[in-house]
């Protein structure tokens, strides 16, 4: 198990899942043992190495990586079979073993880290409703998985092609109107978590 080891280790990519046009997952050949909302440092030989959400743990870690920048284009770009190196866990990850009833907002690549965290949610008998927003219907991550832990899923997209057309923040106005939670989580782009805090607020 990687315990937020200073030096990559290699590891071989197992599998890949095209998650959304610009979205995949890669999934290795290395046990990390890690909690929702830490991430891993990633390396490829010869050019870089960045930080990436751990989409999944336990005897093969996983990682979801949209293709923008020249890092991440490169990483699109491999193959079932190559190998980079990994090192982690790090990040204090999310604060969720005392909540019994939780709201989960996640928008766009804010998806990533959620998952995970609504699939620990639902393991310890957590009651969960999940906001997933994205600009349009394709590009909505994890929908299928997110719709795994949850009998509460409402989705959000800026064009309406699936779910309701507008922000997670009107889905989030209104359940707090007949909801009380023990907490929302949330991760997304800085205006929507801004805006969603100040609702907290209210």
């Amino acid at each position: 198990m990687c315990k937020g080891s200073g030096k990559p280790v290699i590891a071989k990519i197992t599998k890949i899942v095209q998650e959304t046009p610009r979205i995949k997952t890669y999934y290795l050949n290395y046990a990390m043992d890690a909690k929702p909302g830490q991430f891993a440092m990633v390396w490829l030989p010869g050019l870089d190495e960045k930080p990436f959400t751990l989409t999944a743990t336990g005897k093969e870690c996983a990682i979801t990586v949209q293709c923008k920048g020249k890092f991440t284009e490169a990483m699109c770009g491999l193959k079932e079979g190559t190998k980079i190196g990994i090192r982690g866990p790090y990040g204090n990850g999310f604060d969720f073993a005392k909540v019994k009833k939780a709201c989960i907002v996640a928008g766009g690549c804010g998806a990533a880290p959620i998952a995970l965290l609504a699939e620990q949610l639902k393991k310890q008998g957590t009651e969960i409703s999940i906001i997933l927003g994205a600009n349009t219907g394709k590009n909505c991550l994890f929908k299928k998985r997110l719709g795994k832990t949850t009998k509460g899923l409402y989705i959000t997209t800026d064009d309406g092609s699936i779910g309701e057309k507008g922000f997670v923040t009107i889905i989030l106005e209104s359940l707090l109107k007949k909801e009380k939670f023990d907490c929302i989580f949330c991760c997304g782009p800085e205006p929507m978590i801004k805006a969603v805090f100040e609702i907290c607020e209210k």
